[in-house]
C-alpha cells in the first residue's frame, strides 16, 4: 500500500534554530532577553556603589535575599523523606507559599528603601540574582560537583573565582553595615579582630 507523503522544505526541518522559519518566534529572542537583564543588573550594581539605588539596606536583608535559594533547597530535601505523596504535595505548596511570601516581603522592603518604582525594579532585579548567583557558587565550592575528582576540582576552582568576585561586590552594595546576620559581628564573637 503507498501512502502519499508531503514534500516538506528542507529549512523547516533543519535543527538549527535561525533557519527554522516555522520555529516558535521565541527561540532567538531569549539571547536578546539576557542580554537585556544582564545590562539592568550591570546598570543595578553601577547605581548600587554610586550609592544612587540600594540594593542591600544591610545584611539582613542580604540573607532574606540568599533565603530566596536556600528556601527551597531545603524543603526539596525534606520532602524527599516523606513517602507519602500527601506529604511530599504539602510541603511543595508550603515551600511555594513561603517563597511567595519571602519575595513579596523583599520587594516591598526595597520599595521602602528606594521610594520609586524605578529604582526599585533595578534593585529588586539586581539583588535577587547576585544572591543567587553567590549562594550557588558558594554551595559549589563547599560541595562541587562532578563525577571525577578533576571535574569537581575545576568546579571548585570556578566557584571559588566567582566567589571571590561578587564576595566584595555585594559588601559594597550593602548600604548599612549592620544586622543580626553581620559577618563581623560573628568574627568578633569568635576572637577575630
Amino acid at each position: 500500500m503507498l501512502v502519499a507523503q508531503e514534500k516538506v522544505p528542507s529549512d523547516k526541518i533543519s535543527g538549527d534554530p535561525k533557519k527554522n522559519k516555522s520555529g516558535d518566534k521565541m527561540e532567538g529572542n531569549w539571547e536578546y532577553i539576557a542580554a537585556a537583564y544582564l545590562i539592568l543588573v550591570i546598570v543595578g550594581v553601577i547605581l548600587g556603589l554610586s550609592q544612587k539605588i540600594t540594593v542591600y539596606r544591610n545584611f539582613n536583608d542580604l540573607t532574606l535575599c540568599f533565603a530566596t535559594i536556600l528556601v527551597p533547597e531545603v524543603f526539596i530535601q525534606i520532602s524527599s523523606f516523606f513517602s507519602t505523596e500527601f506529604l511530599q504535595k504539602f510541603t511543595v505548596i508550603l515551600m511555594v507559599v513561603i517563597e511567595i511570601g519571602l519575595i513579596l516581603y523583599i520587594a516591598y522592603q526595597t520599595y521602602i528603601d528606594n521610594k520609586d518604582i524605578l529604582s526599585t525594579m533595578i534593585a529588586f532585579f539586581t539583588k535577587i540574582p547576585l544572591a543567587i548567583l553567590f549562594i550557588v557558587n558558594l554551595l559549589e565550592f563547599v560541595a562541587p560537583s562532578g563525577k571525577t575528582y578533576k571535574e569537581r576540582m575545576k568546579n571548585r576552582k570556578g566557584a571559588l573565582a566567582w566567589l571571590l568576585l561578587l564576595t566584595p561586590l555585594i559588601y559594597n552594595l550593602v548600604r548599612d553595615k549592620e544586622g543580626i546576620f553581620n559577618p563581623f559581628n560573628y568574627m568578633k564573637s569568635r576572637g577575630f579582630r
